[in-house]
Order: structure tokens, then sequence, then C-alpha cells
């Protein structure tokens, strides 16, 4: 399905070159949703081969938030009818192309250091690694003794960041701007595993706790990006971590998401300081709540 046929079954008006003053050779036009839904203005361009997403008064963003705050759509749909993350190059603020996907060195399986600190934390290392397609670095200078993450979308892998499993600071390290080919922090950690409702964490070991369903982003506040794909979602429920600066961000998170479309729910966790130390008791409440048919 090409650009203009998704437009087309997502119902979003358009505009070619030619047909407004905003439209550029081979770009088509929409009205922005975040600066001018509905206006008629056609200010938001989007190349009809690379996918590159820029509005008039905006500026960049990735063409799946565009396409899925238009329509309402969650963004995996997005990008699955958009035919999938390989087919699209997103731009950076200037609408140019962003880097390649790189990897860091000395990647392989999970050692026994790393299966110490799982099992420490109360995950079982196995289904980490087949949920999750977990790897180790080695004595890596750059990223040593650390699990390393894939962040997927679409299916593909477009980042990753990874998690000290000792001492180290910082705690997590992700790729470089130059090391991904969507920007991380413009999507969120465990969103292919969304269907209709996820539970919103802080980070990637919580969603590992709360399992398939569970989102996190990558620092201490959301992105519009990242909460334009929660608020995407018909049922979503926040569930941070249980110190105060944690509770405020909860607060204002949860007043940006209820003034979206669909159900918002907070939840605050009866044990542990985050749902990474929640006790399995209580994790199967969350996810019977929410995230279970």
């Amino acid at each position: 399905m090409d650009l203009l046929q998704v437009l087309d079954e997502l119902r979003i008006p358009k505009r070619l070159s030619g047909q407004h003053e905003h439209v550029t050779r081979r770009y088509v036009g929409i009205d922005c949703p975040r600066c001018s839904p509905n206006s008629g203005r056609f200010r938001l361009g989007i190349h009809l081969e690379r996918l590159h997403c820029n509005c008039w008064s905006c500026g960049g963003m990735p063409v799946w938030s565009a396409l899925s705050e238009a329509s309402g759509l969650p963004v995996p749909r997005i990008v699955e009818m958009l035919g999938g993350m390989e087919r699209i190059r997103p731009g950076d603020r200037n609408g140019g192309p962003k880097g390649k996907l790189k990897l860091p060195s000395n990647l392989g399986p999970l050692g026994s250091p790393h299966r110490r600190y799982l099992k420490s934390r109360g995950f079982d290392p196995d289904e980490i690694v087949r949920l999750w397609d977990v790897m180790a670095t080695g004595n890596d200078p750059r990223l040593p003794w650390r699990l390393w993450l894939p962040i997927k979308a679409g299916g593909e892998t477009v980042s990753w960041t990874s998690r000290s499993i000792g001492t180290a600071e910082p705690k997590y390290l992700s790729a470089g701007a130059d090391e991904e080919s969507v920007p991380h922090r413009s999507i969120l950690y465990g969103a292919d595993y969304v269907r209709g409702s996820c539970v919103l964490v802080e980070g990637p070991l919580d969603a590992w706790r709360i399992g398939p369903g569970a989102v996190a982003g990558f620092g201490l506040s959301l992105t519009r990006d990242q909460l334009a794909w929660v608020s995407a979602v018909p049922v979503r429920a926040v569930c941070l971590d249980a110190e105060p600066a944690a509770r405020r961000r909860q607060r204002r998170v949860l007043a940006a998401l209820s003034a979206m479309p669909g159900e918002t729910h907070g939840v605050e966790l009866r044990t542990g300081k985050d749902p990474a130390e929640a006790d399995w008791k209580e994790v199967k409440e969350i996810r019977w709540k929410f995230l279970e048919d």
C-alpha cells in the first residue's frame, strides 16, 4: 500500500503539488494534527517516496506519529500500513536523513555474570532472551559488561539501549544519533507487543516485569512523539516509579493523557519502589486488569 492509498484508507484529506500553495513537488500535504488540525491549510508535507515528514510551522516529526495523531490509530497499525519500518526513512528536524543502524561490537549470548544479575532481579534469563531478544556485551571498552536491549518498531530493530549489570553509571547507555535508524526518544520500548491496551512504565526492566503490553520511555520524561503514541492506544495505564519525582511525573502524564480520547488509569504499587521490584502477585493483578482479556 503506497502513501496515497494509506491516506485514503485513513480518510485523511490530502493535496498534491499544484493543488495547494503549501504543497511542493514530490510531496503530499495534509493538515498538521499538532498545530492546525482540520484547518484546510495542508501545512504538513510528506515525501511520496522517502516518507520524510515536515510541517511548515512545527518542523520535522516521524511520519508514523503524524498519521497516528491525525487518524487516531495506534502507531504499530500505522507502521504496518506503511509497509514496515524498513520502508520508512524518518527525517531530522530539518528534513534530512537520519543515521544508519549501527550495533556495538562484541555482542554475544548472555554470560554467567549477566544471568546472575537477571536472576538477582527476579527474572528468568531464558524468558527475557526469548521475549525481548536481549544479548550481552563483554569486555567492551565503551559498553563493558552490560545487557544489550534492541529497540524495535514494526518488527525491525531500529535502535538500542544497554543496562549495566554492576554499579557502573549511568545505568543505561543508548545509541547515539548516528547509530540508530529511528530516534529512540521518538518511540517506546516494547511497543510491538501492544494491541488495544498498554501499561506505561519508566524503564525497560519495568516493562520486562509487567510483560508484553508494557511500554517504556528512555528518560525522565516522555517526548511529544512518545506521548502521542501512548495517547493513540484506546486503554492506557500509567505506573511509574514510587519516588516523589516520579510521582510528580506520573501526575503530569495522567493529566495530559486524560485530555485525549480513550481510557486513562493511574496505578500505584503496593509492593516495590518501581514496577521492576513489584511482586508477581501484584504484576498478575495489573495484567489481569489492563492487558489480558
